[in-house]
Formats: C-alpha cells, sequence, structure tokens
C-alpha cells in the first residue's frame, strides 16, 4: 500500500470509512441498532465515547445505541439473542456478555457510570414504564443520581425502590402507601364515571342470573294489554 499525508492507503481508507459512518450514525441506528452496535464493537473497539457524541443530536437513537449496549441485546448470534450476562469492568463500568456459542460473548467496550446515567436519563423520557426493571436487574449503576432522575421524571415506583436500596426503608414504604392511595382514588374516580356494564364487564360487579326485560318489551307488553283490554271491553258491550 502506498502513502497518503503520512497514512498508508488502507489507514486513509478505514478513516475515510470511519468519518462517513459517524455522519451517518443515527441512520444505521433507526435501521437496525443491534447491527449498529456491532459494527461500532469492530470498527471503533475503543471508541464508543465518540459513537455517543455524534448521536447527541438524536437523543432516541443515543437511547436505542445505549439500550442494545446495556440490555445485553447486541450479544448472541441474532438466531436465540444470546443469554445476556453483566459483569463489572476494570473501571467500575459495566461489559455486557453472552451465553457460549454467541457470536459477541464480549464486547471490547464498557459502559462507565456516565453513559448508564445517561442510558437511564434517555430511559426516563422515552421508555419510562421499563425504568423500574432495568434498575432492579441490574446493579452497576449511580444509584444517587438516578434517585435523582427518577424523582425529576415522577417514575415512583423506581424511585421507591432505589430509596430501599440506599437504606431509607421509611421513605420507600411512605412512597409505596402513597402510590396505593393515588392508584385507589383514579379507581374510585374511573367507578364514579363508568357504566353499569362496564362495571360488569372489568369484574367489578357480578353478572345478573336474569336479563332485565328491555323497554321496548315491557310498552310492546302494555300496549298489547291496553289493546286486549278496551277489546274486550267492546266485545262485552255487544248484544
Amino acid at each position: 500500500f502506498g502513502e497518503v499525508g503520512g497514512l498508508t492507503s488502507a489507514e486513509a481508507v478505514l478513516r475515510k470509512m470511519k468519518e462517513t459512518i459517524i455522519i451517518h450514525m443515527a441512520e444505521l441506528v433507526v435501521l437496525d441498532r443491534i447491527a449498529t452496535v456491532r459494527m461500532v464493537a469492530e470498527i471503533f473497539p475503543s471508541e464508543h465515547k465518540v459513537v455517543l457524541a455524534a448521536l447527541e443530536p438524536a437523543p432516541q437513537q443515543q437511547h436505542q445505541f445505549l439500550r442494545a449496549v446495556a440490555q445485553g441485546e447486541a450479544q448472541g448470534d441474532g438466531a436465540d439473542g444470546g443469554v445476556s450476562s453483566v459483569s463489572m469492568g476494570g473501571d467500575g463500568g459495566v461489559s455486557t456478555g453472552a451465553s457460549m456459542g454467541g457470536l459477541y460473548n464480549q464486547l471490547p467496550f464498557t459502559l462507565d457510570s456516565a453513559d448508564l446515567k445517561l442510558y437511564v436519563q434517555l430511559m426516563a423520557e422515552y421508555e419510562p414504564h421499563e425504568v423500574y426493571n432495568y434498575l432492579s436487574k441490574h446493579q452497576h449503576y449511580p444509584v444517587e443520581d438516578c434517585l435523582a432522575l427518577c424523582r425529576r421524571h415522577n417514575i415512583t415506583d423506581a424511585e421507591a425502590y432505589l430509596l430501599e436500596r440506599t437504606g431509607d426503608v421509611a421513605a420507600a414504604l411512605k412512597l409505596t402507601l402513597s402510590m396505593v392511595e393515588s392508584t385507589i382514588e383514579k379507581l374510585k374516580l374511573k367507578l364514579r364515571h363508568s357504566k353499569l356494564n362496564d362495571l360488569v364487564t372489568l369484574g367489578i360487579l357480578p353478572r345478573p342470573s336474569f336479563q332485565p326485560l328491555s323497554l321496548s318489551h315491557k310498552l310492546n307488553g302494555s300496549h298489547n294489554g291496553s289493546y286486549n283490554g278496551s277489546h274486550g271491553a267492546s266485545s262485552t258491550s255487544d248484544p
């Protein structure tokens, strides 16, 4: 290979390819976030921070990229997704792995505390219902930072869990009770505005053992009765 500006032609091609990938990183994540993470593992094995910075203008894609890494989605051979595992990296970060036989048993980069805080922040914005599940199934994330994020986004179940992790059991219990009370109040409000049939469908009230007569049936019955009465009266008045 020849040299171009002090670089071999192969190095120059690789640098140009990296620049092009970075420019289109958000589009690549939209197309396939898992394939994109695997590509980054091959081409940017020690530069995932560069990739995250490139995705800053596209926070939804940044979230999807981090999700594929943090949740272990990029491990496995694609057939069964692999069984992911989580271990601490040397710098206190998290590296994700998969079951033996997977294509990517270990990514070449780890997510540090700042990366995990960013992931939880983005998850709180785009998938708030998933925050508790993630925090309760993983251990290696900045607890205090995540607690502040949960408070800011009003994710009370995750907040209660983190309070318990920090040892503040009383605050966790108080928050849990307030969640229960809030749920009960919402249910009461819904019941006040619910129709009888809705309550039966929801199983709150038992289904009646008999079906009441419809109004039209009642009216028809009364009409027939009045007709028969008048007809009978006219019959008796005939000589």
